[in-house]
């Protein structure tokens, strides 16, 4: 059966059904769930609603009727009717599912909504709460929000009508950075970002740069996609005497690219461990970047082998700063797996590095 708003012939044809991929199952399922004392849960009712152009706009034999509990009941209501399981077609632009709540206690509660294949394009949705009415809360389309509730002493906390989920087309908003800041904190960097309306991302990466103008990835940070504001943050171990640039590149599922400003940090000498590091590892694109920091300045010779022995590249680096990048691209095309580079330094000394080509 259809759930929640009913729309009449000729009103549905003002709000298209949401274009969706055939086959993929859609469902909305909202479970009740009681914070334990122990700081377990418990998952005391729920209700569960299925979407397909197949099924009935009414309430029919396909739907299961709602069996009140002897405690707390959640379910769907539709025409004045209570439903635990019911099967309507997609939704539609101006969809409302209402839900009904009953016999509460006064405690805290959670709702959970679990939404399956419901990011169609153009469809957003949201729990509306109509005791808090600033409290509605944005839907993961595709996976679980977590609301959590109190029934107090007001009347319309404990009210039957109380939530609903409304659909809605999606407004599309540009993802805000709202800051962007780097800090030390001992020997390393934490950089931090703020956003507004994170939606339909994959991940952020973390790009440094020791010259501002050559980043490379340090780091993944995955998105909550709430729709709301988030906070993040991300530690960088590998600091390098000198300036230490940053930016936050947030990249979304169809892999578009946002970038944010750069910002910067200057570490003293005195703070930074001196090392020479392959960075990225693993390496990409045939080419070995060695990030220097704090070392001694002049010629140094570097040597390639794999694993067997085999001497692939040999060559010689110029160091002019202690503090630097410099990239070694062999003229023999790495294949996957695992070797060595040998670094020798002006003042004789030798380091070995394992690096991995995937």
């Amino acid at each position: 059966a259809g759930g929640g708003l009913r729309q009449s012939t000729a009103n549905s044809r003002e709000f298209p059904t949401f274009w969706r991929v055939p086959g993929l199952p859609q469902s909305v399922r909202v479970d009740m769930i009681l914070p334990n004392a122990d700081s377990t849960y418990s998952v005391i009712d729920g209700t569960l609603s299925t979407f397909d152009e197949s099924y009935s706009s009414d309430v029919d034999y396909s739907d299961a009727g709602k069996l009140t509990n002897t405690g707390e009941n959640i379910a769907f209501k539709i025409n004045n009717q209570l439903i635990a399981i019911e099967r309507r077609k997609n939704v539609t632009a101006a969809d409302t599912l209402f839900l009904n709540i009953s016999q509460m206690k006064y405690q805290t509660y959670q709702l959970q909504v679990t939404m399956e294949n419901m990011d169609s394009d153009g469809n957003l949705a949201f729990l509306k709460d109509n005791f808090m009415p600033s409290n509605n809360i944005p839907l993961n389309m595709n996976g679980v929000t977590t609301v959590p509730f109190s029934i107090t002493t007001a009347t319309g906390s404990w009210a039957p009508n109380r939530f609903s989920i409304v659909f809605a087309p999606a407004v599309i908003v540009p993802l805000l950075v709202t800051k962007i800041k780097a800090t030390p904190v001992g020997k390393n960097i934490r950089v931090d970002w703020a956003v507004e309306y994170e939606m339909n991302l994959s991940h952020y990466e973390v790009q440094k740069s020791v010259d501002g103008i050559s980043f490379n990835v340090i780091g993944q940070v995955a998105t909550r996609n709430t729709g709301n504001s988030a906070l993040y943050d991300m530690i960088d171990e590998n600091v390098v005497k000198g300036m230490n640039y940053y930016r936050i590149v947030a990249v979304e599922r169809d892999g578009t690219k946002v970038k944010t400003d750069v910002v910067s940090v200057n570490i003293k000498e005195e703070s930074v461990k001196q090392s020479i590091n392959i960075f990225p590892n693993p390496v990409t694109n045939n080419k070995i970047q060695l990030q220097f920091v704090g070392q001694q300045t002049g010629l140094y010779a570097v040597r390639l082998t794999n694993i067997a022995g085999q001497v692939l590249y040999t060559g010689g680096l110029s160091l002019s700063s202690g503090t630097s990048t410099k990239v070694v691209e062999p003229s023999t095309i790495l294949t996957p797996g695992v070797y060595q580079l040998e670094i020798y330094g002006p003042d004789h000394s030798q380091q070995t590095q394992k690096l991995i080509v995937q």
